[in-house]
């Protein structure tokens, strides 16, 4: 079947190979591709599916977005066409338990089907965890060619029970969904770029004045308030979207002591900081990346301009 001169059989084994070894992301491309198909017309087939257990279907969504008791966990939900139907999905299987693990998605792929996927991953940052969404297109690599290019026709329609979704993946090959790869994905990371970089520096030798430095460094207390509230900015639901932490009565041998908390925009944290003081600042707002709503966080090293010179010295060490 073609649709306005693009073969669908060879689009998809077009993108498979685009995904081949490391499984790379392929939005864009998959994306203006989808859009040729939909915008089309087609006699033969149509390209809406019929989601059947919607409400269990829903139910599943509802636990995966959720934050709930444990924000930094693992989930995952998988549809799949009904009797091979191209116009009927529902959902196979899903997992929002605390075992919950990509070893056990990766387990329900079937090599005869193509399925759909979104995976919650949980990334730490510093003292921060951000939630993100992988949605994958799994394309057994038995599934008969032919019926590659009858699935391809509805891929747009199962995917927009998705959205929104950080990182899209296409493959037949569970080798290219580790979680260690996934996550390479999100940071925009390949595994050959990250060996590079560990090559170079374990072949770099240690100097003298790096060995000073780490042992001019000194660990500094955090007080459980400071702590509280960083957890407390952490999920997209909480009104508390900044947080302001300081030396404790301004000296840097003491704790990390809760200056400040509360909600609104970067002008707001502004009027709390004083130019005599070093503030450490964590600070939540929202960014759209291609037509998804991506939460940042935002950290912020305050240094005042009246700050003096040995106190400056002091907190940098």
């Amino acid at each position: 079947m073609n649709v306005v001169g693009v073969n669908l059989s060879n689009t998809t084994l077009f993108l498979r190979q685009l995904t081949a070894s490391f499984c790379r992301p392929v939005s864009r491309v998959h994306t203006d591709l989808l859009k040729i198909i939909q915008s089309s017309r087609i006699s033969a087939m149509s390209i809406d599916v019929e989601l059947q257990n919607q409400e269990a279907f829903a139910d599943a969504m509802t636990n995966l977005r959720v934050d709930g008791c444990d924000p930094a966990r693992t989930a995952w939900i998988i549809l799949g066409h009904v009797d091979n139907s191209p116009n009927r999905i529902h959902l196979v299987a899903s997992d929002n338990t605390e075992e919950a693990s990509i070893e056990g998605w990766r387990s329900q792929l079937a090599s005869d089907q193509v399925m759909y996927c979104l995976i919650r991953l949980s990334c730490k940052d510093d003292l921060t965890i951000t939630t993100k969404y992988i949605y994958v297109h799994w394309i057994g690599e038995e599934v008969a060619f032919a019926m590659q290019g009858k699935f391809g026709v509805v891929h747009g329609s199962v995917e927009q029970h998705f959205r929104p979704y950080h990182l899209m993946l296409e493959t037949g090959n569970t080798e290219a969904l580790l979680e260690e790869e996934m996550r390479l994905g999100l940071e925009g990371k390949g595994r050959a770029r990250e060996t590079e970089i560990t090559d170079k520096s374990a072949s770099k030798p240690e100097t003298e004045s790096k060995r000073q430095f780490v042992g001019a460094y000194h660990s500094i207390a955090v007080d459980e308030d400071l702590k509280d509230a960083m957890d407390e900015i952490r999920p997209d639901t909480s009104e508390t979207n900044w947080v302001i932490g300081g030396f404790a009565g301004g000296d840097p041998k003491k704790n990390l002591e809760l200056k400040q908390k509360g909600s609104g925009d970067i002008a707001t944290v502004v009027k709390h900081l004083d130019d005599n003081e070093v503030a450490y600042i964590l600070y939540r707002t929202t960014d759209i990346i291609d037509e998804i709503e991506t939460v940042k966080f935002v950290y912020v090293y305050w240094v005042g301009d009246l700050t003096k010179p040995m106190f400056k010295g002091q907190v940098s060490a």
